[in-house]
């Protein structure tokens, strides 16, 4: 009942305000020095938004580190690690080396998933990011630092700042959520140093509307990202299934994302249409009893194939035990996230590495 939450959210109005009032203010703190910031001594990309989730800033980390690993630099990745076990805590990961009693509980599950793409460099969870990139350094050396979800973390310095902006999201208001999906107030990208939009898709006058108000409020480039699909793997083998075999039977597709919306229109485009379909809040973590309920409705409806995301088979892969990879087939959908005119992307990437020291 769209109408009835538009009716409650207006009591909201004078709290949103009184929030927007303290944001401003914290920004113009950080603007004025009066609030310290503070510098690695490596060149920090921050990756952010200031929409509520599901821009694809996990997707965009995940690719620049491919780049960036692929152009000989040893990444190191600072997180916050939302919704992880013992948050008051650091945690620092090598790539390659293995950590007893490190999960992704500790450190989140999108931080773990881009930890499992790093090839030579580090991954750093931490509340304060300075701290935890200084740990970092002591334990393995980088040249460069992706600040993961770091618009909002202005305690950290960063030299350059991308910021991603869902254009299927997308209100012209300037009151945050739950007016709008955003997160910080739109003067918030006069400080962003290139902008991508995503979920852009058949929505030409969407994108003309954005492009015309991002022109009022930042100087920075716009590009494109698009969130491709780039295979349908067997669990836990790897293995590629066939379009052809993986049109030809039912599926239950489950997720616990920010838009699982998105995850089901991506699978219908590949000929998937879900014969059962579990929707779970994002980064929900799982439980026997969820596992459960879906073993159920699988057999009763004689459904022996399931589909998730990469994210959610983190957060859900414990409790796939043999017993039921016996009984069902698990499948995970592998995406990317690829930037139009890459190699104008690539250009600005490299400008900004280029004019800064790759050591202390």
């Amino acid at each position: 009942m769209p109408w009835l939450l538009n009716i409650l959210r207006w009591p909201l109005l004078p709290l949103i305000i009184g929030y927007q009032l303290g944001l401003w203010l914290r920004h113009k703190l950080y603007d004025w020095g009066v609030l310290p910031t503070f510098r690695l001594p490596r060149p920090v990309i921050s990756v952010g938004n200031i929409q509520l989730g599901g821009t694809g800033k996990t997707p965009l980390v995940m690719a620049l580190v491919e780049y960036l690993e692929n152009q000989g630099y040893r990444v190191g990745v600072l997180s916050r690690g939302y919704r992880r076990k013992g948050e008051r805590s650091d945690v620092v990961l090598v790539a390659g080396e293995f950590r007893s009693g490190i999960d992704w509980k500790m450190v989140g599950d999108e931080p773990w998933l881009i930890f499992q793409r790093l090839r030579k460099g580090a991954l750093g969870v931490g509340r304060h990011r300075y701290r935890v990139g200084m740990q970092l350094l002591q334990q393995q050396d980088v040249d460069v630092f992706l600040l993961d979800d770091g618009l909002q973390h202005r305690q950290l310095f960063r030299d350059g700042e991308i910021c991603l902006i869902d254009v299927s999201r997308w209100h012209p208001w300037p009151l945050l959520f739950p007016f709008t999906f955003l997160r910080d107030l739109p003067d918030a990208l006069k400080r962003v140093d290139a902008v991508i939009l995503t979920r852009w898709e058949g929505q030409e006058k969407a994108i003309e509307r954005v492009g015309q108000w991002l022109a009022g409020h930042t100087p920075a480039p716009v590009f494109r990202g698009k969130i491709r699909p780039v295979a349908i793997r067997q669990w836990p083998s790897g293995k590629q299934i066939d379009s052809e075999v993986f049109r030809a039977v039912p599926w239950l597709a489950f997720c616990g994302i920010a838009n699982p919306n998105h995850f089901r229109k991506t699978l219908i485009a590949l000929g998937i249409s879900p014969e059962e379909w579990f929707a779970y809040p994002d980064h929900h973590v799982y439980r026997q009893r969820d596992v459960n309920r879906m073993l159920e409705v699988s057999h009763s409806r004689g459904i022996r194939h399931w589909i998730t995301t990469e994210k959610d088979l983190v957060r859900i892969q414990e409790y796939f035990t043999r017993e039921i990879l016996e009984s069902v087939s698990i499948a995970v959908l592998e995406i990317r996230l690829e930037v139009d005119r890459f190699p104008e992307f690539v250009n600005w990437l490299e400008g900004i590495l280029s004019r800064l020291p790759r050591e202390v």
